[in-house]
């Protein structure tokens, strides 16, 4: 409401897009509040409790949390929907932990789906997040019995910061490897032969211009 009345009446621009800031992020809130109230009758389905059970092995856990992810393309939703499921006694934060790995790889899905009828150069950004949830699952894993120590017996909280320190700790640990990444998405998607001759003859191009510029 308060978003909502700074966009309505405030006069000045910068105080506009603070508004439709908070705006966002109250509704993008209800929206979780909202999923999660729909998810909670599940935590009394003992058909669903069963299923969830079959996640303690931890790559089913990150293949359930990519494919739902992937299935809704929101990472923030299906988050907050697993915080529900946790909190509601569903799932402990051992089976969590591996679906929320899961959800982190599977919300890549999204920048996939836009590159599909692009060139190879516009692919190879799409290599980089799914390596980036890759390696920061298979570092996060020697973080979980510490993150559970954080805030015990609130499973909420913990998938909370669980997921806080993925995204951080993986940013702050990949950050001086990015040449590296950028490197192996393109040993991964190599140009081809008509994408290199366009790429050198634009590079030609470029050259000429900038020797006619100095001359």
């Amino acid at each position: 409401f308060l978003g909502v009345v700074l966009i309505l009446f405030a006069g000045k621009d910068r105080i506009r897009y603070t508004g439709e800031i908070v705006a966002g992020l109250g509704i993008l809130f209800i929206g979780m509040d909202m999923m999660g109230e729909a998810m909670q009758p599940l935590c009394d389905s003992q058909v669903f409790l069963q299923a969830m059970t079959k996640f303690e092995h931890p790559l089913l856990g990150i293949l359930a949390g990519a494919a739902f992810t992937a299935a809704i393309q929101s990472s923030s939703a299906s988050v907050g929907i697993l915080q529900t499921l946790a909190q509601g006694g569903a799932v402990s934060f051992v089976v969590a932990v591996y679906v929320l790995f899961g959800q982190n790889i599977g919300t890549c899905i999204t920048a996939a789906l836009a590159a599909i009828r692009t060139g190879r150069n516009a692919k190879r950004p799409t290599i980089s997040p799914v390596s980036f949830n890759l390696i920061g699952t298979v570092v996060s894993t020697l973080l979980v019995s510490l993150v559970a120590q954080l805030t015990p017996g609130r499973p909420a909280a913990q998938i909370a910061n669980m997921h806080t320190i993925f995204n951080i700790g993986t940013t702050l640990l990949l950050l001086p490897a990015g040449n590296l990444l950028a490197g192996m998405a393109e040993h991964l998607l190599p140009d081809k032969k008509s994408e290199s001759l366009a790429a050198e003859q634009r590079k030609a191009a470029c050259k000429k211009v900038e020797d006619v510029w100095n001359s």
